[in-house]
């Protein structure tokens, strides 16, 4: 069939991506795309309850540490809950792995590692950023190692 899409991929091949570069980054984005799943939802529902919230300033990191820990100081992490949320999605996705691996469900491994994957990627880099005085687990791991 007479496609434009396949006519322009014709008439410009350097734009054609990569098979190995899209069969490795196309799943790790749309698990990144599912583990933004808990924080939009969060925004829809609160603009479709019509819940006003404060504009929310994104905290700017420069090169300079000393700039970097003021910013993190002023701004700090909010919604620790969605910490929580991503924790629990991913745990109960780990759930659904050990099950469909035990009743040989093999079609749908792979779905259930990008949601697995997502979860825990969210949560995982939500940890990362948030201050380490709000998790008293993590002040006293940090105390242990130091």
């Amino acid at each position: 069939p007479f496609n434009p899409v396949w006519v322009e991929d014709f008439i410009h091949p350097e734009y054609l991506l990569d098979d190995a570069y899209v069969r490795v980054h196309s799943p790790l984005l749309v698990a990144a795309g599912i583990g933004l799943a808990i924080s939009n939802t969060r925004a829809v529902l609160s603009a479709i309850l019509g819940f006003r919230s404060p504009f929310e300033r994104t905290a700017k990191y420069s090169g300079r540490p000393l700039a970097a820990k003021a910013a993190r100081r002023i701004y700090g992490q909010r919604g620790g809950w969605r910490i929580l949320a991503n924790l629990l999605a991913a745990s109960y996705f780990a759930a659904c792995l050990a099950v469909a691996v035990y009743i040989g469900h093999w079609l749908g491994i792979p779905v259930v590692l990008l949601f697995l994957g997502g979860f825990t990627y969210a949560a995982a880099s939500m940890l990362h950023q948030a201050p380490r005085n709000k998790f008293p687990a993590m002040v006293a791991a940090n105390e242990l190692a130091q």
